[in-house]
């Protein structure tokens, strides 16, 4: 194993697994440090280990230096990933990001958790399943402290949402206007049916 797999196997191990709130991980090149454990990245996974009846494997893996991704989820059968990439994810605010957005996509691919089965080869279930995931992932920072969007907040959703969808459907235009016809319905701090973070 890379000290690049070790910290972050070693942060999802103490964070997620075992609910602490500080961990102590090593770094590439760095010396030995204590992190906090981010908040809303273990609340999510409560939640979904709590409602979904389900079982989510995190694997940190090299990825092809071609891919644009930082992490994706992966279903094969009932056989359930969260990949994320140790050669792009170097930092905790990314790892946090990629968890969080990646969480979302693993309820979404649960009826029993969004009360909706997301098909993610239907563009508007994606457009729906990037929305929500960039809502507690990337655009997180932006949330108020009840978990309420901003217009900046709304607005980098939305684009972040089109980057994910059009890495999957062409053409681009397509994808603006699912985006946008999906906002709509799928902008909401609801992670889990009729559940929010307190």
């Amino acid at each position: 194993m890379t000290k690049d797999e070790e910290w972050i196997l070693k942060y999802i191990k103490d964070c997620l697994f075992y609910k602490q709130e500080v961990t102590c991980i090593v770094r590439r090149g760095a010396k030995q440090e204590l992190v906090k454990c981010d908040e809303r990245a273990k609340n999510i996974y409560s939640l979904f280990k709590g409602n979904c009846d389900s079982v989510v494997d995190f694997k940190v893996v090299e990825c092809n230096k071609d891919e644009l991704s930082r992490a994706y989820y992966q279903r094969k059968g009932n056989v359930k990933n969260i990949v994320i990439c140790n050669n792009v994810v170097k930092d905790l605010v990314n790892l946090n990001e990629v968890i969080r957005h990646e969480l979302i996509h693993s309820i979404d691919d649960n009826s029993k958790c969004s009360g909706w089965k997301c098909n993610y080869s239907n563009i508007d279930d994606r457009s729906c399943s990037e929305i929500r995931a960039a809502f507690w992932g990337e655009c997180n920072n932006l949330l108020d402290k009840h978990h309420n969007g901003t217009s900046a907040h709304k607005e980098c959703v939305k684009q972040t949402a089109l980057e994910s969808v059009r890495l999957h459907f062409q053409p681009e235009e397509l994808c603006k206007e699912s985006v946008e016809r999906m906002l709509k319905t799928c902008y909401n701090n609801q992670i889990i049916r009729n559940q929010i973070l307190d």
